[in-house]
């Protein structure tokens, strides 16, 4: 192999590299995110939502056994108690959250 051919070679090796060097390095821009979501574009936070029923009261529409249906102000809500079994209509308060379900007690 020649000089010049060697050359050429290793020319060639390095443009591969640094294509794909910069493919990869953009693929992996792409999955980060660039915007934000702001509340005034209509984007809400779940957490900022479920702080406004906590400790409200409302009724159950199903049994709780532990889980089921609450409804406050006219919204339903998958809940669960806190192990005990509430019959339906009865008035429950939420008094904390499990993730993002709603846990009430009987009122």
């Amino acid at each position: 192999m020649s000089y010049i051919e060697l050359i050429f070679v290793v020319i060639l090796i390095l443009g591969l590299l640094t294509f794909l060097i910069v493919y990869f390095l953009k693929k992996k821009d792409a999955l980060i995110l660039k915007s934000k979501m702001e509340s005034e574009e209509g984007y809400t936070s779940l957490s900022g939502n479920l702080k406004k029923i906590l400790h409200a009261r409302g009724k159950t529409l199903t049994p709780m056994n532990p889980s089921g249906i609450i409804e406050i102000e006219g919204v339903r809500f998958d809940a669960q108690s806190r192990g005990e079994y509430i019959e339906p209509g009865n008035e429950v308060e939420v008094i904390g959250f499990d993730s993002v379900t709603p846990v009430v007690r009987l009122v």
